[in-house]
């Protein structure tokens, strides 16, 4: 962790806080540097604290009126000139896509360079407040605000999509800046063509697995494979050469599309019906080039899925249906992922696999339709922070490119792409006896 001094080109702050004090015990030293630099900073106070006392007896609404009260007082005191309540019920806050609006429409309003927030995924961190807050804040910078299909009744109100820059989590336990706050930049680059890969100050340092990841090859045992993805072009970025090996040593591979990326064009007039009928069309074709025979289509909404049970159900479903060995689908697991669908999806479909599609009695009315409980052997995730199995795709890194290729609504020209996506799966693979791989984290299940 290394002092950091403000820059020069962030110019607008936004704090965005469960409960009232949250900024303070968190930020307040920070927040007082910035107003004495001429910064610009909002606090957005989600609730008001109405439950946050001792006492039985206490009036809820005369609590939260004391504590706004109190807040007010202590932004005077740090020199914020705004400070917004959004008064939602304490104890009671969810990262839905209602909180999301909201914030998502204080961000476009604000135009914030920089969002300070709580840690979403701190290990162990109990106060569900803070984790649902930050969350909610995380998904609104990322891709909510930025991208005009979201929420498009925003855009007629005259609140213009915005790229925030940076988000930072206090209450991190691997802080890297000179307060307890852990800066993400965002993707500036959003719909440059390659604005879906990583970026490298996201990915692990390859050094950090040295005597860890190995590469190993595929278990004769296995031979069905099922990738369960949030977007067109999930699966090709994070897996399509080792698709392409899986369907050249004739594995059966079927592709689970759970949206069909209906929001995902920078276009404000584009109609999302058609932006997801051509992304359709693209995964087709991508998938046509690595061998994949079958690609199912969820069409569940772009941009807002949540890992609940109406979705689990569908995804068992599939699982029951396909019967897969091993499934591959994102880490929902890796701290400060960004888009909430890949973590939705991720979550989801981990959960269906175990202990859901394995035991009957969850969602009894399939197995009247002849769909058997299934138990899956592997999962593997990809954009893993610590992977352990790496795949040899030297051979099969053209067929990557020729499939990401297809996605022409995303990559545009694809200039770079070959040399950019070159690059990672040569980071990916060093220290092994092969050029480019592809990394996953493996988790075995009990058969």
């Amino acid at each position: 962790m290394r002092p950091e001094p403000f820059s020069n080109d962030y110019q607008r702050y936004m704090i965005v806080v469960a409960h009232p004090d949250d900024s303070e015990f968190g930020a307040a030293g920070t927040v007082a540097r910035l107003t004495a630099a001429g910064k610009q900073v909002t606090i957005v106070q989600v609730t008001s604290g109405a439950q946050s006392i001792p006492y039985p007896d206490a009036n809820p609404h005369r609590v939260a009126a004391v504590r706004e009260g109190e807040l007010r007082e202590a932004a005077r005191r740090l020199g914020v000139r705004e400070v917004v309540f959004l008064r939602y019920p304490d104890g009671e806050v969810k990262p839905d896509l209602g909180l999301r609006e909201k914030l998502m429409e204080l961000i476009q309003l604000h135009q914030p360079d920089v969002v300070i927030t709580h840690d979403p995924v701190r290990p162990y961190a109990l106060g569900h407040g803070h984790r649902a807050v930050g969350l909610a804040a995380s998904d609104a910078v990322h891709p909510a605000a930025h991208n005009p299909l979201y929420f498009p009744e925003h855009l007629r109100e005259g609140l213009a999509p915005h790229k925030t820059t940076e988000i930072w989590c206090f209450g991190a336990e691997h802080p890297d800046v000179e307060t307890p706050q852990r800066p993400i930049r965002c993707d500036n680059e959003r719909w440059h063509s390659m604005g879906r890969w990583l970026r490298r100050a996201e990915l692990p340092d390859a050094g950090a697995y040295e005597g860890t990841m190995t590469p190993e090859p595929f278990s004769n045992d296995f031979q069905r494979y099922m990738i369960v993805v949030a977007h067109p072009d999930d699966s090709e970025f994070g897996a399509a050469g080792t698709v392409a090996r899986l369907t050249a040593a004739g594995k059966q591979v079927t592709i689970v599309q759970v949206t069909s990326g209906g929001k995902g064009s920078p276009n404000p007039d584009a109609n999302s019906n058609q932006v997801a009928a051509t992304r359709e069309s693209e995964l087709r074709e991508a998938a046509r080039r690595l061998g994949v025979q079958e690609v199912v289509f969820l069409r569940c909404t772009d941009g807002e899925l949540t890992p609940d049970l109406n979705l689990r159900e569908k995804i068992v479903r599939m699982i029951r249906a396909h019967k897969p060995d091993v499934i591959v689908t994102h880490d929902p697991f890796r701290p400060y992922a960004l888009h909430a669908d890949h973590r939705a999806v991720g979550l989801v479909t981990t959960d269906a696999v175990y202990p859901t599609a394995r035991d009957p009695l969850y969602f009894p009315g399939q197995l009247r339709e002849g769909l058997e409980p299934h138990k899956t052997a592997e999962i593997w995730y990809f954009g893993a922070e610590r992977p352990d199995k790496v795949i040899d795709i030297t051979d099969t890194f053209d067929r990557k490119i020729d499939a990401l290729m297809a996605h022409k609504s995303q990559i545009g020209d694809a200039e770079g792409l070959d040399e950019r996506m070159r690059e990672r799966a040569r980071e990916v693979a060093e220290g092994c006896d092969f050029e480019l791989g592809e990394a996953f984290k493996v988790v075995q299940m009990r058969r």
